[in-house]
């Protein structure tokens, strides 16, 4: 062959790889356009000047985005957990309110289902706020293993039956979701609500200890409901906060809600 053509043949060759070179990193980065859509990720400045960072990575062909909470004081990113929510209300599931209270840090999911709290040791506990059908908290899963860092509450079993039974809950419902968290750092008091069937609305009041490590029972009371003006309205009527973020507090919110 001569040194031409084969000067030509790899002149070619080194032109396809380059080529395809650049095809794989425009695909690639497509992918993680496609995979992590800006609007899933934001980072805000809380009042102890420390930053919070919700993230979510919605994965092809996945029912919704697993997202992740970080937070970072000084220096380096802790992670504090991560959590998956399917269905049409997953985009709206990384709503969180971020509360600092002296060392503690409070961030209670907007629908109140998880509180996570970093406790004057400074290590991060999750606390699971779905009122199970006997089991005390912590949640429970397969082998009676908990479910991530559950951390246990004060609630104890008897207390469970009795709220269940205090909203005529049918015992075929298994378990009870939150639709509605809020904090008030001025009090450390945790506010839970939950709608039980037809349109019964109950509020869980708890209290942080001054440690962050443990959840107090407080009261369990049932609360007017009006659909029209407590929630955000159709398609998802979701509860509704009482009152805007406290002072000092940050409510991240991915999709605004306004009032129908």
């Amino acid at each position: 062959m001569r040194r031409a053509s084969k000067i030509a043949i790899y002149t070619g060759l080194a032109s396809a790889i380059v080529l395809l070179a650049i095809f794989l990193a425009f695909a690639l980065k497509s992918y993680k356009n496609e995979t992590n859509p800006p609007y899933l990720d934001k980072t805000v400045q809380l009042s102890n000047s420390a930053l919070l960072r919700i993230h979510g990575t919605m994965p092809v062909g996945a029912g919704g985005p697993t997202w992740e909470l970080l937070y970072r004081e000084n220096s380096g990113w802790e992670k504090v957990d991560d959590w998956m929510v399917e269905g049409q209300i997953s985009l709206y599931s990384g709503d969180v309110l971020a509360c600092p209270v002296g060392k503690l840090v409070v961030v209670t999911r907007t629908d109140g289902s998880i509180v996570f709290v970093r406790t004057n040791a400074g290590r991060w506990k999750t606390f699971h706020m779905e009122l199970p059908e006997r089991a005390p908290f912590p949640l429970l899963g397969a082998n009676t293993a908990t479910l991530g860092t559950t951390s246990v509450t004060a609630i104890e079993t008897e207390k469970l039956q009795a709220l269940r039974a205090r909203m005529s809950l049918n015992p075929a419902v298994t378990r009870v979701p939150p639709g509605l968290g809020q904090f008030l750092p001025d009090k450390r008091e945790l506010w839970v609500d939950y709608l039980a069937p037809p349109d019964r609305r109950f509020r869980l009041r708890m209290n942080l200890a001054a440690d962050g490590e443990e959840l107090h029972f407080l009261d369990f009371e049932e609360r007017p409901f009006q659909q029209a003006t407590d929630t955000t309205g159709p398609p998802l009527f979701l509860l509704l906060p009482d009152t805007a973020a406290p002072a000092g507090c940050s409510r991240v919110e991915f999709f605004p809600w306004s009032r129908n």
